[in-house]
């Protein structure tokens, strides 16, 4: 089971509100907290710790931010979106200035006028702390169609596929939201300002 980001605080005092975590990822009480340093493979859960972690604390799983929206293409198809959804997580990821770690897509069909074929990508941007959740809002928000052809234009190009996505044309950028993640809970909407 993907227990999402862990971060390891040596003051436990850091992890209120977030779950502490056992050995084997269990969520315990802080004061039974598995101590680990981030050389060690199964601490941050086989990867990267979250940013604001110590070197070797005491592990901990926060609550999540998440932004989610949604932009609209034309100019591409539904099967050649989704063999490159790479594209469009490094775009999103470079729209937004975060990791392209952070963001998943999911492609979806969207008819148009005259039947026209377009595709509508869904991307959620995961953050820690509400600043970074407005942030992140903020840079999507004020990205122009342009703006959004030009990052995948870039992300198409450093993939090698930019033959695929040379007539590729943003037609929307939707208006992200906001919502808090807590482990085991379901999501809330917020919408954004």
């Amino acid at each position: 089971v993907d227990i999402g980001t862990v971060t390891l605080y040596e003051d436990k005092s850091r992890g209120a509100g977030c779950d502490a975590l056992s050995y084997i990822n269990n969520v315990v009480d802080a004061d039974s907290a598995d101590h680990c340093c981030q050389d060690e493979d199964y601490c941050c859960f086989f990867g990267a710790c979250a940013s604001d972690s110590d070197y070797c604390g005491y592990r901990f799983h926060c609550p999540e931010v998440l932004v989610t929206g949604d932009l609209t293409f034309e100019g591409i198809t539904y099967e050649a979106a989704q063999d490159n959804t790479e594209v469009f997580v490094a775009a999103v990821a470079d729209l937004c200035g975060v990791a392209a770690s952070a963001v998943t897509v999911e492609i979806w069909r969207a008819r148009r006028r005259r039947l026209a074929e377009g595709i509508l990508v869904t991307y959620t941007v995961s953050v820690a702390t509400a600043n970074e959740a407005q942030t992140v809002t903020s840079a999507i928000s004020s990205s122009s169609t342009a703006d959004v052809d030009a990052a995948i234009s870039k992300a198409a190009t450093d993939a090698g596929v930019d033959d695929d996505f040379d007539v590729v044309t943003t037609t929307n950028v939707g208006t992200p939201t906001t919502c808090d993640h807590v482990a085991g809970q379901p999501f809330v909407l917020v919408a954004s300002e």
